[in-house]
């Protein structure tokens, strides 16, 4: 009898506890599944490796092509928005070399929008090809472009005063607008003929 009466004592408290502890389980915050299968899983980036660069979207310009944007410090700067510019001029010559790059059209391609004195040499082509050409391919280049790839916005514009043919002419460096995730890109121009074309391509 004491022995029946201590079992049944032991299997209760084994009971007790059990339920005991159930309630204690059920009071924990649950952790979320993280397989594939579960019902939740972590937050975790939704397009995953790289990030992707969101669609552009029109740039708003007043009637004069003013603009204001921002460099990756938050900080607004204006600039001048140029869309389909006349042949020839600087904003021209760089929308049709950043085309080519964008759209990976190669390199003879691109080379024909720099200056004579830029290209004379083999040593100077060698490293136009090597690094200019082959860093500043695809999404960099297209960055650059706006309204379509049919725009350029220029945030700074000033004399490039070096001589660098016989003709004596005066060349600009102009800056461009390539998005909020870099500083603005420069670029020097001078003119060949009727045709402005790069000494310096920034870029890279």
């Amino acid at each position: 009898m004491f022995r029946t009466s201590t079992a049944a004592i032991l299997l209760i408290f084994s009971l007790t506890a059990c339920d005991a502890l159930q309630e204690l389980a059920d009071d924990l915050p649950s952790s979320a599944p993280s397989g594939p299968s579960g019902d939740a899983s972590p937050t975790a980036p939704t397009s995953g490796g790289a990030p992707q660069a969101a669609p552009s979207t029109p740039i708003e310009a007043s009637d004069d092509g003013s603009v204001t944007v921002k460099n990756p410090l938050g900080v607004e700067i204006s600039g001048k928005l140029f869309v389909d510019p006349a042949a020839g001029s600087a904003e021209h010559t760089l929308i049709a070399a950043l085309d080519s790059q964008a759209k990976n059209k190669g390199f003879n391609a691109f080379v024909k929008h720099f200056h004579p004195t830029a290209t004379q040499e083999t040593e100077q082509l060698d490293r136009l090809k090597a690094y200019t050409f082959e860093q500043s391919q695809g999404a960099r280049a297209a960055a650059c472009l706006h309204q379509d790839g049919k725009g350029v916005i220029v945030v700074a514009r000033n004399p490039a005063t070096a001589t660098i043919d016989a003709s004596g002419a005066q060349g600009e460096r102009l800056s461009l607008w390539c998005g909020e995730g870099r500083m603005p890109v420069p670029f020097t121009l001078y003119p060949d003929g009727d045709v402005w074309k790069f000494t310096q391509f920034g870029l890279n």
